[in-house]
């Protein structure tokens, strides 16, 4: 038996609302002027920050003002979204509303009319706090052996160089 279209949209429109309840995400869009135009129900819980300040931010502003990213990893971005092109999990810190200091990554694709007009970016943010703070304790541990095995090595030459006398 064949599904009529008109249920089938329904089933995909039911089908998709719950993936993005489920999801830990949060979801926005950026208008033509790379504005921040919409967040996602939920997406200051999920962020972490106030995100009304930033409806109707341009995009540097708001990055680089009120978030507080980095400014040579946004200039990488910006490229990217200059050149209107995708990109995905963009990595950086922000300070909580809390005063915490927070790593979120966003992914986002460019959205054109039917013209071929450019009228902004849809994407979507994760809050990434967990993963980068593994990362880095591993890439410390890392570090630490490798300077313990730099030390131990030095002091077997410097033996050595006594030994040698």
């Amino acid at each position: 038996m064949l599904n009529n279209p008109e249920s089938m949209q329904g089933e995909s429109l039911d089908r998709l609302s719950d993936f993005l309840r489920s999801a830990q995400n949060w979801f926005w869009e950026l208008d033509a002027d790379l504005r921040y135009s919409w967040f996602s129900s939920g997406c200051e819980e999920r962020m972490h920050i106030d995100a009304a300040p930033l409806l109707g931010q341009p995009l540097d502003a708001a990055a680089l003002d009120c978030l507080g990213i980095e400014r040579r990893g946004w200039i990488l971005l910006r490229h990217q979204m200059d050149a209107r092109q995708p990109f995905s999990d963009f990595i950086f810190r922000v300070r909580s509303s809390e005063g915490q200091r927070l790593w979120h990554g966003l992914s986002g694709v460019p959205v054109f009319g039917p013209g071929g007009e450019f009228r902004g970016y849809r994407g979507s943010g994760r809050l990434a706090t967990q993963q980068m703070e593994q990362q880095i304790t591993a890439d410390s541990a890392l570090l630490m052996a490798e300077a313990r095995a730099n030390i131990a090595s030095t002091l077997q030459e410097i033996e050595h160089s006594f030994e040698d006398r």
